[in-house]
């Protein structure tokens, strides 16, 4: 029997194959397309910046763009991120450097500005920059180009109102009138026909308008005039024909009081306007130029009066000029000047104020020795504090021939600001600016200042026979400068 026997076989290997997976090949990355070829722009910081005006150079880089710039500028505005719906200057340029000029800002205002350029795609914006305008008395409009102001006041709504030599073409006739001016525009006051110019205007502490004027509504009448509320109604009548109101002041209880070009029997006087009569009060030899009241109600006038007057102006006269106060019964005489005293106001405290073509020698002879012996005499303010006379400062004008203070004006933080005759060195007209301490300029213009006034926020408004290219005469306001 034969026995199967492993071992009689010979060996043989099978090779046992098992599965495998190979990953397939990745297939090699898409390239990135290439950088778009687009056109930037960059805004300046401004340069350049004058009184109303300011200079931005933007910059184009187009960067092999090939699409072309088809409009290139810059946009600005006081609110930020400004767009083509704000104001716009439009480049001639569309590559490289763009020079902008900014015209006609707002004194201190903050602009913001941002370059751009349209191309097919659209509109390209450049990063914001922002600026403060430098500090100039703002124009408040295009409003007196057939004659100029002689007298400006304010009210308690900010409201302006302006008197002058401007007036409004009529039926064949060209009637004077008051405008005013509501923060936007200018519009007539009507319902005065007003043949002369309006030099007597003021506030009531109750916000009634008080002007004096030459008025032809039916016939030639001097009339003193109160605007409530938009109209008119008559405060008092003077038919003599031979003067006119030149100044006006009202008392903290509303009563009012003028002075003019009156003279009946050789004598000014002064008017004191009640329930419809004019009481005459003082006998003055010589006109008077300026009224104003104290914070009690007692009147202070001044001007060419003086003791021992022997002629007119560039003839001999004796120096003896004083401010002549009412106080509700009687005249007192305070102070003694070389010269006519043309401006008088009260400040916060009480202090009365003035300033005129007085100067530091009394007698109108500058000594060697003096202080002022090398410059000349200078003109001063001198104030009144209800006992004693001081000088205010040291004013910075040295008195030419014609020099004086013509305008004045305190606000409620009494800051002094004065104008006149006087030119700086630059032969610029301006005004000078007292803040208790020194005297600077403050701002200048191109002709003499006729008229000045405040508001309750510190705004000085300003007019006289200058003007602005294009624009003819106006009004400037002077908002306080910011630190």
């Amino acid at each position: 029997m034969n026995f199967f026997r492993f071992s009689q076989w010979p060996l043989i290997l099978i090779p046992i194959f098992t599965a495998c997976t190979r990953e397939p090949t990745d297939p090699p990355p898409t390239p990135p397309p290439p950088t778009p070829k687009v056109a930037s722009i960059v805004t300046g910081q401004a340069d350049g910046i004058r009184s109303d005006t300011s200079v931005i150079t933007s910059t184009i880089s187009l960067n092999d763009d090939p699409k072309p710039i088809l409009e290139a500028g810059i946009c600005y505005d006081t609110l930020p991120n400004p767009d083509l719906t704000k104001s716009v200057i439009m480049s001639v340029q569309t590559v490289g450097p763009i020079i902008s000029f900014l015209a006609g800002l707002n004194s201190q205002a903050t602009y913001y500005v941002r370059a751009y350029y349209k191309n097919a795609s659209g509109t390209v914006y450049g990063n914001q920059v922002s600026f403060r305008s430098a500090w100039h008395p703002t124009i408040l409009g295009n409003y007196f180009v057939n004659g100029f102001v002689q007298s400006l006041c304010t009210d308690k709504a900010g409201n302006v109102y302006a008197g002058g030599g401007f007036f409004h073409p009529g039926l064949g006739s060209d009637w004077h009138y008051l405008a005013k001016y509501d923060g936007s525009t200018w519009e007539e006051i009507t319902g005065m026909k007003c043949a002369n110019a309006i030099e007597a205007l003021c506030t009531s502490p109750n916000d009634d308008i008080y002007a004096g004027t030459l008025d032809q509504t039916n016939i030639v009448e001097y009339r003193m005039m109160k605007l409530t509320g938009g109209s008119w109604s008559e405060i008092g009548l003077y038919n003599n024909l031979n003067w006119r109101f030149t100044a006006a002041c009202t008392t903290p209880a509303g009563e009012l009081f003028t002075i003019g070009e009156y003279a009946p029997n050789g004598y000014y006087y002064v008017s004191h306007w009640k329930d419809g009569q004019e009481e005459k009060l003082g006998n003055f030899n010589q006109p008077l130029q300026t009224i104003c009241s104290d914070h009690a109600g007692n009147i202070y006038v001044a001007g060419l009066v003086n003791h021992g007057y022997t002629g007119d102006f560039g003839n001999t006269y004796q120096g003896n000029f004083y401010v002549s106060k009412w106080d509700g019964t009687t005249w007192t005489e305070l102070g003694l000047f070389n010269d006519m005293i043309s401006v008088m106001a009260v400040d916060p405290s009480g202090n009365l104020i003035v300033g005129g073509a007085f100067t530091v020698d009394l007698n109108g002879q500058i000594q060697s020795g003096s202080p002022f012996y090398n410059a000349g005499p200078k003109l001063y303010l001198a104030k009144f504090d209800g006992t004693n006379w001081s000088k205010v400062g040291d004013f910075p004008v040295a008195k030419d021939y014609f020099d004086m203070i013509q305008e004045m004006v305190i606000d409620q933080a009494g800051n002094i600001y004065v104008t006149g005759s006087f030119r700086n060195s630059k032969g610029e007209y301006y005004i000078t600016k007292f803040d208790g301490s020194k005297w600077a300029e403050f701002a200048t213009f191109p002709g003499v200042l006729f008229a000045m006034c405040s508001d309750y926020k510190g705004n000085i408004y300003t007019a006289g026979n200058f003007k602005k290219e294009g624009l003819g005469y106006y009004v400037a306001k002077c908002s306080p400068k910011l630190p």
